[in-house]
Order: C-alpha cells, then sequence, then structure tokens
C-alpha cells in the first residue's frame, strides 16, 4: 500500500453507531489519559514516537464523513501522518503546577481536545528534568484496550530506538469490509 493514496471504505457497524451518536448531537466519545511520567524524556523523540504510531497505524489517519447519506471511513496518506497527530509542549515550575495545576490541565485538554476530523491529540507538560505529565485524548473509535496496547507497542518501539517499522499497520477499512 502507497502511503501517498487516500482510501476510503465503510465503516463497520459498531463505528457506524458511534458516528451516528455524535453526528446527532451526543458528545463525541473519546478515550482520555493523564499520564505522569517519572524519569528524564526526551521531548523530540517522545514527538516522533507519536508520529511514528500514527504513520503506522491507519485508525489514527481515519476521519469519518457522510457522503450521499451513507456513512464512510476515510484514511489519510501514511505521508500526512504529521498532521494528524497535534502537540504541544508547556513547561510549568512545580510551583505553577500546586497552584494552577487543575486550571492548567483544564486549559490544555481544551487546547487538545480532538475537533472533527482529528481522531488523536497529545500534550506534554514538563514540571521538572525528572517529572512530565502526559495528556492525550483518542476518539474511540479508533481507541479501546486491545487497539491501545498495539499503539503503545508501536510508540514505545519507536521511542526506544528499536527498529522502525516493527509493526504491521492495522487497516480499518479492510476490517470493516471483513464483517
Amino acid at each position: 500500500m502507497s502511503d501517498s493514496i487516500e482510501r476510503t471504505g465503510p465503516l463497520s457497524f459498531t463505528q457506524e453507531l458511534l458516528l451516528l451518536r455524535e453526528s446527532s448531537g451526543g458528545s463525541t466519545p473519546l478515550v482520555g489519559r493523564i499520564v505522569q511520567i517519572d524519569g528524564e524524556i526526551n521531548v523530540d523523540s517522545f514527538f516522533t514516537g507519536l508520529k511514528a504510531m500514527v504513520y503506522h497505524h491507519e485508525p489514527l489517519r481515519t476521519f469519518w464523513e457522510i457522503n450521499n447519506g451513507f456513512p464512510r471511513a476515510v484514511v489519510a496518506p501514511a505521508k500526512n501522518a504529521p498532521n494528524y497527530c497535534p502537540s504541544i509542549f508547556r513547561e510549568l515550575s512545580r510551583n505553577q503546577l500546586s497552584i494552577d495545576g487543575p486550571k492548567m490541565i483544564y486549559d490544555v485538554v481544551a487546547l487538545i481536545k480532538p475537533s472533527y476530523g482529528v481522531s488523536n491529540s497529545h500534550a506534554m507538560i514538563k514540571v521538572s528534568p525528572r517529572e512530565y505529565y502526559w495528556i492525550f485524548f483518542m476518539h474511540h473509535l479508533v481507541a479501546d484496550a486491545w487497539s491501545m496496547k498495539i499503539y503503545a507497542k508501536t510508540f514505545s518501539n519507536k521511542y526506544a530506538s528499536l527498529e522502525d517499522n516493527t509493526d504491521v499497520p492495522t487497516t480499518s477499512i479492510d476490517y470493516a469490509l471483513r464483517q
């Protein structure tokens, strides 16, 4: 599969239900986490790992639309992966975190909450050289317990500078076609 071709295809039944809920005014079903990381982090490598994760996994480059009354998945080309992984980085002191922590986290969440058409977004907050907070959201159409493990493996392999391309890209459209 070329990394420069946009693909389209059907949604699975569950994806259709989630899209219907969202498009009819229901809340966007998001999987979100705040992860405290103790230890030194190379922030550039961290964000490179996130982009590699998006590059290797089609669902993280997928958006959904209604076309002639029918829902469909549109998978962006892999070469556009950085556009589908919005990320921000902030540095705060321990004092700022303790005083402004809840408001700061709320503000960061508001900044990175995925907009329609973006399935995942991330923020890294540095409190000290050995204390970080990773805040992320993924649309529930692309994130469940099973897929999160696969995404985490791809990310950690890239971050740890292990082999690139250790995971085969997942294909959500092919899954929907097999149903």
